[in-house]
């Protein structure tokens, strides 16, 4: 990998960001339930608390397992609201 640069966190984030946005907004339906939570569990990972409000709208999606991932997310983001 010489001479490859990984992006920074802040590029990860905001990549991130885009897609859930894309999810949240249902701008693409077609995206599987795996990569919704997949989505959900790496925002509760990155510690960024302002996720949060992104994640919000899949603790209600249709797929109980995306559903559970983003209230998994939001709790390890330490946002007390349910």
């Amino acid at each position: 990998m010489s001479g490859t640069t990984r992006p920074s966190m802040e590029e990860i984030r905001s990549i991130l960001a885009d897609m859930a946005r894309c999810v949240a907004s249902d701008e693409d339906p077609t995206l599987d339930p795996v990569i919704r939570a997949g989505l959900a569990d790496a925002f509760g990972l990155s510690g960024d608390a302002e996720a949060a409000a992104l994640l919000r709208p899949l603790m209600q999606d249709a797929d109980p397992g995306v559903a559970r991932a983003a209230m998994r997310a939001v709790a390890r983001l330490g946002d007390p609201r349910p």
